[in-house]
Order: C-alpha cells, then sequence, then structure tokens
C-alpha cells in the first residue's frame, strides 16, 4: 500500500476527488 503515500505527497488534492481505496487513477 505504498502506491497511496506516494500518490497522497504528489497530489493530496486527488485524495478528495477520488478515494485511494478506489484507486485515485
Amino acid at each position: 500500500m505504498k502506491r497511496t503515500d506516494v500518490i497522497k505527497e504528489s497530489a493530496p488534492d486527488i485524495r478528495t476527488f477520488r478515494p485511494a481505496d478506489s484507486r485515485p487513477f
């Protein structure tokens, strides 16, 4: 589950756009 950490740091806005549980990309 390291991908979630990378995305959270790379684009915290994406978390609001889509939950990490449902794959941001």
